[in-house]
């Protein structure tokens, strides 16, 4: 699996310095905001590309903005996503415990839902002191 991050603290997290890894990922100019069976699949293929334990999918969509929000529940905690297909706009959540590995359920949904700019944040939650490495404003290569 192609890895779009770079090596980061996450380590912490296998080393018992946390209980798990949690991004916080904005996209802008994503494809698929409004599409809850292309959704459903993004977030299918991203717990599995993280050896994630998925539990079931959860997702409801608002008729009147035609946005999504939305789980998939998992063993190991979840991925969440709400969409503003209005402003052009998705909110991620990816948190996970044990072995499962965040940044190849990140690669996949920013790989499958394409979006022009993102904005990525990384915390190991549970550590003694904060471990915030950011990834600020990357732009989506070709």
């Amino acid at each position: 699996m192609l890895r779009l991050l770079g090596a980061v603290s996450e380590l912490d997290v296998s080393r018992g310095r946390g209980v798990g890894a949690h991004w916080i990922v904005d996209l802008w100019g994503a494809s698929h905001l409004t599409d809850a069976r292309v959704l459903t699949t993004v977030l299918e293929t991203a717990s599995n590309a993280a050896g994630a334990t998925l539990l079931k999918i959860f997702l409801h969509e608002f008729p009147s903005s035609g946005g999504i929000t939305g789980v998939a529940l998992l063993a190991e905690s979840h991925i969440s996503i709400h969409t503003w297909p209005e402003k052009d706009y998705a909110a991620i959540d990816i948190f996970m415990c044990g072995h499962a590995d965040t940044r190849r359920a990140l690669d996949v949904l920013i790989l499958q839902l394409k979006p022009t700019h993102t904005l990525v944040e990384h915390f190991v939650r549970g550590a003694e002191r904060a471990i915030r490495p950011r990834v600020k404003n990357r732009k989506a290569s070709g």
